[in-house]
Formats: C-alpha cells, structure tokens, sequence
C-alpha cells in the first residue's frame, strides 16, 4: 500500500465534518497545550523544572490519548 493509498483512506474517514470545525478544534488544543508550559510562571510559582515536567505530561498524555 503506497502512502497515497493511506492518507486517502484515512482522509476518508473524517466523514462530515467541516474544514472550519477541524480547523477551530485544532486551533483551542493548540492554545491548551501551548499555555501549559507557562502555567507557573502565570501563577508566580516561575519554576523552570516544574514547567518541564508539566510539558512531558502533557506530551506523554497526548501520546497516550492518540
């Protein structure tokens, strides 16, 4: 199966749904995730260490729920 053959069958199962709908969702999950790392320094606790391990759970989790 050529990559081509793949991505046109997984576009296939996108279904109904609307360029502007994927495009929104992934615009807010980009935001979401984007404000993770600055969360302590947001509320003054400005500890790089703690951003760090804040970013991998949130990569790890994403990982994990893809």
């Amino acid at each position: 199966m050529s990559i081509s053959a793949y991505l046109a069958a997984k576009s296939e199962k996108l279904g109904n749904k609307s360029p502007l709908s994927i495009a929104l969702w992934t615009l807010a999950a980009f935001i979401v995730v984007g404000f993770v790392p600055m969360i302590p320094y947001v509320f003054v606790v400005g500890s790089f260490q703690l951003s760090c391990l804040m970013t991998g759970v949130a990569f790890v989790g994403i990982g994990l729920l893809k």
